[in-house]
């Protein structure tokens, strides 16, 4: 079965804007962070970024 992503090229620059002002722990979120959390790899969260 063939699956279709879909991209929201808005979404990628909220995660990135929330990533900047965002601190947890008293420190701003790594990508890698992210990822553990997310349970995905980081080239899928890289595309989700870019949108």
């Amino acid at each position: 079965m063939k699956t279709e992503d879909y991209y929201n090229s808005n979404l990628g620059c909220y995660i990135a804007q929330l990533q900047s002002v965002i601190k947890v722990d008293g420190r701003l979120l790594r990508d890698e962070d992210i990822v553990a959390r997310a349970h995905m790899s980081k080239s899928t969260y890289q595309q989700i970024k870019k949108g």
